[in-house]
This record gives structure tokens, sequence and C-alpha cells, in this order.
């Protein structure tokens, strides 16, 4: 295998093995979530830059949502992402919870 690879290889393992280290929070009281999303995992690094994006989740209905969880800090919950609710403009589903989230992540 060509040294740069294992280069590679190598800064990926460090960079999960310290990411996996730091620690999340759970917040379940952010404001409006009509659906009663269980709850919002909040990661913030060590260095946060000035325009930092804000990185919302929400896994699929159905699939493998354990593996799912397994790769992401997200809840194991299934989402209504195709409800009457979730596809209107404040209907309440979901995705409403999710907006309701960026307020209390600012």
């Amino acid at each position: 295998m060509p040294s740069s690879v294992l280069r590679l290889l190598g800064a990926a393992d460090l960079l999960s093995s310290t990411a996996k280290r730091r620690q999340t929070q759970s917040v379940s009281n952010w404001g409006d979530n009509p659906s009663g999303l269980s709850a919002m995992i909040v990661y913030i690094p060590n260095k946060v830059a000035e325009m930092t994006a804000i990185i919302r989740g929400l896994h699929p209905c159905g699939g493998t949502g354990q593996m799912y969880q397994s790769m992401t800090p997200l809840p194991p919950t299934p989402s209504d992402w195709a409800s009457n609710k979730s596809l209107a403009h404040n209907g309440g589903g979901d995705f409403q919870g999710l907006v309701g989230m960026v307020p209390g992540a600012v």
C-alpha cells in the first residue's frame, strides 16, 4: 500500500478517535416541537468558526435506524417526513420540530 494512503488512513483514524472522545449533549426542551421529537443531540467542536454551519439531521423511517444512529449522534426514532403535517409549512410535523431546533442552536 502506498505510504500516502497509509498516512491518510492514519489521519482519518486519529480524527475519528478524537471526535469520539468529545461529548454530546441531549436537549429535549428546545421550543416549537409539535410532533414531540424525543431529543436534539448537540455537539459543539472545541474550535467554532465565526460563521460556522449548523447541521441538522433526521434519520429516515424504516431501514436500519440502529445502524444509522451508530454512525451519527441522532436519536433512534423514525420521522414522519412524508406525512401531511411535515409536508405543510407550519403543519406540526417532525420537520417543524427540526426548524424549531435552530434558534436554540444559534
